[in-house]
């Protein structure tokens, strides 16, 4: 059997009815899940900023040698620190700078390293191993974990509100965690139970105004994006098309959900 029949059948066996997703398979309850090969393979090495993750990315370093790669990538400006100087920088505003900083990325880590509410319910639900390592409600587990992987339910009908929950389960490995005192976030990994090849970085960062992250006039939280992906060779046609509509829709409204989510936790009116 060639290989785009097998990832077709595969992905068929992956398609999810109304009644057959209202629970979502975690991948430590199933060894298929848990055993799927990666089909990225990660840097050895975290992505040190932004910049490094663009030009690093499997698109640009061919790493999963497949073509046809598409890289999305952004910066969002979440809240910047007025500064207390009107003179230019003070000893005082770094000290200011370097509190607010570290208050702003552990209030931060609440949303990017607990994870159940990265991604918008309309876009996808998520079940990760942290869940079955400590039962708990959404958002109130541990945090993530590099090698934790979680299952995705992708809604593929979205604008069919009748067949709501038809989805396609797709499984991912979390490859990298950012967990410093200016930085939080994560890089996750496709395995083979997943039509995508590719990885997606997310991350909030303290950026001060010297770096020229952003048009700003103070130092503040940036987040961060960085996604690179293709797909398996089944994935073809008026197919690949509506993937690509898919996945273009998922990359806005899940910058949309985060900014203002990250807004939210950080109690900062938008």
């Amino acid at each position: 059997m060639s290989a785009p029949i097998r990832h077709a059948l595969h992905a068929v066996r992956r398609l999810r009815l109304p009644l057959s997703s209202l629970e979502l398979t975690r991948p430590k309850r199933c060894p298929r899940l848990s055993g799927a090969p990666l089909t990225c393979v990660p840097r050895e090495k975290p992505y040190a900023d932004f910049d490094e993750a663009v030009r690093l990315s499997p698109r640009g370093g061919g790493r999963a040698g497949v073509h046809d790669w598409k890289t999305v990538s952004y910066r969002e400006l979440i809240a910047t620190r007025p500064s207390s100087s009107s003179r230019g920088r003070s000893a005082r505003d770094d000290v200011d700078s370097e509190f607010w900083a570290k208050n702003g990325i552990q209030r931060a880590k609440e949303v990017m390293l607990r994870f159940d509410r990265v991604f918008p319910a309309s876009v996808m639900t998520v079940a990760g191993d942290w869940h079955d390592e400590e039962p708990a409600l959404l958002g109130s587990g541990r945090m993530i974990r590099v090698g934790d992987r979680f299952s995705e339910l992708v809604d593929v009908l979205p604008f069919v509100p009748l067949l709501g929950n038809v989805g396609m389960l797709c499984v991912d490995e979390v490859a990298h965690v950012y967990d410093f005192d200016d930085r939080c976030g994560f890089t996750v990994v496709t395995t083979d139970e997943h039509d995508e090849v590719g990885e997606h970085s997310a991350w909030v960062r303290w950026a001060r105004k010297e770096d020229g992250a952003y048009d700003g006039g103070s130092d503040g939280l940036v987040l961060e994006s960085v996604s690179a992906s293709t797909f398996k060779p089944h994935v073809l046609g008026p197919a690949k098309l509506y993937a690509r509509w898919l996945q273009r829709r998922a990359h806005e409204l899940g910058r949309v959900h985060l900014f203002h989510l990250l807004k939210a936790e950080l109690m900062i009116k938008t």
